[in-house]
């Protein structure tokens, strides 16, 4: 098979291709910001970072909604905007979906923890396709899972 990459704008989108991948035999890989070489060049690769990449700031409870396809720099504007800081990584072109998974030390860390500390919910699609909210209270053990 030739590889394929999609640019979902939903997230039925994405759970359409996890179930086309799921029902071809394809390995699959997702990209968030493009910070890494997320590709499968044997499969199907879904990219996030075209049309599933907005941050929405509610600054009286400093709350951030981020999409998985967002960049930091995206975030760090957002929340420059309304005079907040965000504690995360250094390097402001990685992607926050591995960014926050992957830990998220940076300036801040030392005060303010992780930026996977800070992770209040996560919408993740599962591999039968259903889209999930994932907090402490909903889904929390898949929500522990992506928190480590």
């Amino acid at each position: 098979m030739t590889p394929s990459i999609i640019f979902p704008t939903t997230y039925a989108e994405v759970s359409a291709a996890v179930l086309r991948a799921k029902s071809q035999g394809l390995d699959l890989a997702v990209r968030c910001g493009w910070h890494s070489t997320a590709i499968d060049a044997s499969g199907l690769t879904i990219d996030l970072s075209r049309h599933l990449n907005s941050v929405t700031l509610d600054a009286e409870n400093q709350v951030a909604r981020v999409q998985g396809g967002c960049r930091f720099s995206q975030v760090e504007q957002e929340a420059i905007k309304f005079g907040l800081a965000v504690p995360a990584g250094t390097v402001s072109d990685v992607g926050v979906g591995g960014l926050t998974t992957g830990g998220g030390y940076g300036w801040l860390s030392g005060e303010h923890g992780l930026t996977l500390d800070s992770l209040i919910s996560a919408t993740v699609v599962l591999a039968n396709g259903d889209i999930v909210e994932a907090n402490e209270t909903e889904h929390a053990d898949l929500f522990w899972g992506i928190r480590g």
